[in-house]
């Protein structure tokens, strides 16, 4: 029996090295992830501002004076870049994010991260955009969604099916070793039970 609790203790030991292996290899992917998007939500949203100051707004963008244009491109750009940081400094929020709730389907961190990002995103960019005169666009849908940097950067759509794949991966090893613990807690159990069980002497 203590050779069978050994032997559990070895395949817990066996599985934590498996799971830290995967979960390394998650982060390089997140991490690489997270770098196409952001270079490409850059790219997508100026083409989305672009698309709505040359196509059904563009009488409102050439109402604008000289000046007006160059400064409605400079603060796109501003924002651009400031939410560009903030889609690069996702990675160690969302490992610690995954880590506080295992039961997350594998990619929900990325997910919602990213969606609250660009809602924010959009929403700032729509301000920009209502500022310098073009109709609110509150009712219209969102310049950039993340399906539409996903499909744009093919790169970043294969690292992240790679992430659900190794992150199922490792989900399935945590519940081996929650099996296993408890496998090695029964088998404890019925070693303490036998080393102390002694038969009632009886006339």
């Amino acid at each position: 029996m203590i050779g069978r609790v050994q032997q559990i203790e070895q395949e817990i030991r066996d599985l934590e090295v498996a799971i830290a292996e995967l979960n390394s290899a998650i982060e390089d992917l997140r991490q690489g992830y997270l770098d196409s998007l952001a270079a490409t939500f850059v790219q997508e949203m100026i083409l989305a501002v672009y698309r709505v100051c040359t196509g059904k707004y563009a009488l409102a963008f050439l109402n604008l004076s000289l000046d007006q244009k160059f400064q409605l491109q400079q603060d796109l750009q501003i924002l651009c870049h400031r939410f560009r940081a903030q889609i690069l400094a996702l990675s160690g929020a969302i490992s610690d994010r995954a880590e506080a709730s295992p039961t997350d389907s594998p990619t929900q961190p990325e997910e919602a991260a990213l969606t609250e990002i660009l809602s924010v995103a959009n929403g700032a960019v729509s301000d920009l955009l209502t500022s310098f005169g073009f109709p609110p666009r509150s009712e219209q849908s969102p310049l950039v969604q993340l399906l539409d940097l996903e499909l744009a950067n093919r790169q970043a759509l294969t690292r992240r099916s790679e992430i659900r794949v190794l992150a199922a991966r490792s989900q399935s090893l945590k519940a081996e070793v929650s099996k296993r613990k408890q496998a090695k807690m029964s088998a404890e159990a019925e070693l303490a039970w036998r080393s102390t069980w002694m038969e009632l002497l009886q006339d």
